[in-house]
């Protein structure tokens, strides 16, 4: 495999400069977004609101956003059936707060954890399969474990099989997911 080394350096430097400039373009866009929202001193229009959040395409940046709105925002989840076109609707109990929306950037609310820090349910299930008893030491419930073993190669096959898919296979289930 011959990768171009400079040119992935490159993209990762212009990736890093974009998504410092995308971060803080967010943070306008919000502030901007919830006095618009605001019922005393906006409009309380929350197209903007909406708008923003869905804007953010895939990835972990919605939790962050949810939770600034949710603290400075005035506004909370929609639970109605209407809440895939409009995620976020005035919270009663909560009035806009513009100084600490400023004081406080979207993206610290909610940081992505470290590697380390994401909890793998499969690895914990494969060291737990691993354990086997002392010996001389009874063991109860190794039917569960063989049991156990045929699950976790099932889910192997599956993922080996969505990764041998074709790229826009994954597309099109993702679309489905929406």
């Amino acid at each position: 495999m011959n990768i171009d080394t400079k040119k992935l350096a490159s993209d990762i430097k212009s990736i890093k400069v974009r998504s410092a400039s995308i971060d803080k373009d967010v943070q306008d866009a919000a502030l901007r977004a919830i006095q618009i929202a605001d019922r005393k001193e906006g409009t309380g229009n929350l197209h903007f609101v909406n708008a923003l959040y869905k804007a953010l395409g895939k990835g972990a940046r919605h939790v962050a956003l949810t939770a600034w709105y949710q603290a400075f925002g005035g506004l909370k989840a929609n639970t109605a059936a209407s809440k895939d076109d409009t995620p976020f609707v005035h919270n009663n109990d909560k009035l806009m707060d513009l100084v600490g929306g400023q004081a406080t950037p979207w993206y610290d609310m909610k940081p992505s954890q470290k590697p380390d820090e994401v909890f793998d349910f499969l690895a914990l299930t494969l060291a737990v399969m691993k354990k086997k008893p002392k010996e001389g030491q009874e063991s109860a419930h190794m039917a569960l474990r063989d049991k156990l073993t045929g699950v976790v190669e099932e889910y192997r096959k599956t993922l080996e099989a969505d990764e041998a898919a074709p790229a826009d296979e994954p597309a099109k289930e993702a679309e489905k997911v929406e």
